[in-house]
């Protein structure tokens, strides 16, 4: 069983909105229900669970009725706390892998998730991530140091890996942004899989205007 997670328990406090960005509701939809919609659609995955902010498990259940939404769930303080909470409540379900995906990140398409699902299944772990094709700096104080971009990469999810692989990674606990850093930690190495351009991560008030152009065209 492949089971897709959605992580939308996030305050996004850098939005600077009234509401958490993932309840922004833009053409018609919530942002959340944008990356949903490709969990559904895909026949790779077997079933969903949403792990969300307590206040707003009621409003989530509401969108979320379809027989593939196995629950939803409260996350915690932080994201690896929110991951955590989702193989507690997966530990019954016995999943072979795990898909994570940010809400924040509105546009996934399922090719990408069903691309990562399966280069995870041949090596245990794997990543969308984009090849960077700026120029790179590291500022300190008083000067800027420029970084080679060859090799350099921007992770994004969806990231898939197996459940007992997963579990192991945050069998001690610990913060991470992401869900690669923990992997890597015990020696596995993370599969980095062509990522999209178009499923960017919403964090500033500046990125709506983004969003509602792309929702206006996205299916």
């Amino acid at each position: 069983m492949n089971v897709g997670v959605l992580l939308a328990a996030g305050k996004g406090e850098r939005m600077g909105s009234p509401v958490p960005k993932q309840f922004l509701e833009i053409g018609g939809k919530m942002l959340f229900e944008y990356p949903l919609k490709a969990f559904l659609e895909s026949d790779a995955i077997d079933a969903v669970l949403v792990v969300t902010l307590k206040g707003w498990l009621g409003t989530v259940k509401e969108k979320v009725r379809s027989p593939k939404v196995v629950d939803v769930v409260e996350g915690g303080k932080t994201r690896s706390e929110s991951v955590r909470r989702a193989l507690e409540y997966l530990e019954k379900m016995r999943p072979e892998y795990v898909v994570l995906h940010d809400a924040a990140r509105p546009f996934l398409r399922k090719e990408t998730l069903e691309r990562v699902l399966s280069e995870a299944k041949r090596t245990g772990a794997a990543t969308a991530a984009l090849k960077s094709v700026d120029t790179m700096v590291w500022k300190t104080e008083s000067s800027l140091r420029y970084v080679p971009r060859d090799g350099m990469y921007r992770i994004q999810t969806p990231q898939a890996f197996s459940f007992e692989l997963l579990k192991r990674a945050h069998a001690e606990g610990g913060d991470w942004n992401d869900d690669t850093e923990p992997v890597q930690a015990l020696g596995v190495e993370v599969t980095l899989v062509e990522g999209d351009p178009f499923c960017f991560k919403v964090t500033y008030e500046e990125d709506l205007l983004l969003v509602e152009m792309l929702a206006k065209e996205w299916r």
